[in-house]
């Protein structure tokens, strides 16, 4: 589609015009360029991108690709793709650069139940001329058509428009396109409280940001499903633990890609009072996966609430669900089985078929309870045909069982002190998750992503995407694409993210992905 391969080339390519020209904005918080000054106010998902970055960001955006393309002149490898790409195409790069602003916005304008949703982008111009001789460049199915003293050009081939409006390219649905003319010097995005408080909050030395109106998006899914009052009453009972809106800024640093995101209007009773850090520092030092779920029981409580509080068929039948377990295991699976799980966590370790291992470890407030949930977990997997089952001995297991089948590896369900542990793999894997020789939260590629994250910020989620590459090599060996992509994954290094409660319903999450 011509007119989604121009939006298309404006948001990835455009970086490449930055990079060589190294002129424009960097924060892209506000301005007459403004993408969102054109977005109606109500659209519950927005994406802006400053294309033309200038002094620090945009040397930290050149550092990053330099080590991303493994070139020290990224601009002349991303302009070969660009010159390759174009070949035999009506519309080109070559196209939009000269009129090319600093800002560019995409937005979801509404979402329609059975429907394709409505959605627009806007890029500034600085040329208005050569941006409609860009348009009219376009030869698909096109008619011209106007709307409110808009000119607009639609394709009846791929039912897209695209005009400029108020020195911005605007292209989306016809439906997106008449949401922007209708807002137009009205109530638009740029003007509510929403997006300006997600401007202010999140990084200002960003080259994007994503807005996200989560009452809004839910409201609207619930009204699409007016057909469907099941769907509806879910929604509604989702939405009260769910934060207003959520706003994410992409940072780039020469040694470093991150998001720094925050959620708004946060419910109280939504937090965990916790984020997993505890128990992600506490998993073998070894480990190349740690993920890491505060207060895991409360949680999946919670939704168990939502759901079955949330009446009609559903509600009915997740309490019919709860009621059949209780009667098949004599357990009440909120009083007996999630009260007592605390703080969760999952590791994979191991690069290679012989050392590949994981398990899940869940801190237990309750051992007596996991004792007997446990019981009863044993009891349903020596019923299952062709599944061999073994008690488990070790001296720092209070009780645990082994299970085997015809395929695939062991599974050790065990008790140990205040963990409960669910390991599989390699045969140290239940050692290392019960009393780990060195934890994850004292090594050194841990330690040195840890602090990436700033703002007193601790990894709930590691990735060291260097023993992951070693592992795909295991597998892969000299087969011709791997080693083709090897340079570029040899590039990334650990991937870290971490969250915490900032207070007045504000939550600050960070996801860096550290470059060697």
């Amino acid at each position: 589609m011509k007119t989604m391969r121009l939006l298309v080339l404006s948001l990835v390519l455009a970086l490449c015009a930055a990079i060589v020209a190294g002129c424009g904005s960097s924060s892209g918080s506000g301005g007459s360029d403004d993408p969102a000054a054109l977005i109606p106010a109500g659209a519950p998902v927005y994406v802006e991108a400053t294309v033309r970055p200038e002094g620090k960001v945009r040397s930290d955006v050149e550092g990053a690709l330099k080590k991303i393309l493994r070139t020290d002149d990224p601009g002349a490898r991303i302009g070969k793709l660009i010159d390759d790409a174009d070949k035999g195409e009506d519309v080109t790069f070559k196209d939009v650069e000269p009129w090319l602003g600093d800002r560019v916005g995409v937005a979801v304008t509404a979402l329609h139940s059975g429907q394709d949703a409505d959605y627009v982008a806007v890029i500034s111009s600085t040329d208005d001329d050569k941006a409609k001789a860009t348009l009219e460049k376009m030869k698909d199915d096109v008619v011209e058509r106007s709307y409110k003293g808009v000119d607009y050009r639609f394709d009846r081939n791929d039912k897209t428009a695209a005009a400029v409006v108020e020195h911005r390219v605007v292209i989306g649905t016809e439906g997106g396109l008449k949401a922007v003319v209708d807002a137009k010097g009205g109530d638009t995005l740029a003007k509510s409280n929403a997006l300006s408080a997600v401007r202010s909050k999140v990084a200002q030395d960003r080259i994007g940001l994503l807005y996200l109106d989560v009452q809004g998006l839910l409201r609207t899914v619930s009204q699409s499903a007016s057909s469907d009052p099941q769907v509806g009453a879910m929604v509604q009972s989702f939405s009260s633990a769910l934060p207003k809106t959520i706003g994410a800024a992409l940072q780039a640093q020469p040694d470093a890609l991150r998001i720094d995101a925050v959620s708004i209007g946060t419910p109280k009773s939504a937090s965990t009072n916790g984020s997993g850090a505890d128990i992600v520092a506490t998993l073998p030092g070894d480990a190349w996966l740690g993920l890491g779920v505060a207060n895991l029981g409360q949680t999946l409580d919670r939704i168990v609430q939502a759901v079955a509080g949330g009446g009609g068929i559903t509600g009915v039948g997740v309490n019919a669900v709860l009621g059949q377990f209780q009667k098949q295991t004599g357990l009440d699976l909120r009083k007996d089985v999630l009260s007592w799980m605390g703080d969760a966590g999952v590791f994979v370790s191991g690069t290679s078929t012989a050392d590949l291992g994981g398990a899940l470890v869940i801190k237990t407030t309750d051992p007596a309870k996991t004792r007997r949930t446990m019981a009863v977990l044993e009891r349903f997997v020596r019923q299952s045909s062709g599944t061999k089952v073994a008690t488990l001995h070790g001296s720092a297991i209070d009780e645990g069982f082994t299970v085997k089948d015809t395929s695939g590896p062991a599974v050790q369900v065990a008790l140990a002190g205040d963990r409960f542990v669910v390991a599989v793999g390699s045969k140290d894997v239940l050692a290392k998750a019960i009393s780990p020789r060195q934890q994850l939260g004292s090594s050194p590629a841990f330690t040195a992503a840890a602090g990436k994250l700033g703002n007193g910020l601790r990894p709930s989620f590691y990735l060291d995407f260097t023993q992951v590459t070693k592992l795909i090599e295991a597998y892969a060996g000299s087969d011709q694409d791997f080693q083709k992509a090897k340079p570029y994954l040899d590039t990334f290094g650990a991937i870290v993210a971490g969250a915490k409660d900032e207070g007045s319903g504000v939550t600050r999450s960070r996801f860096v992905v550290t470059l060697k």
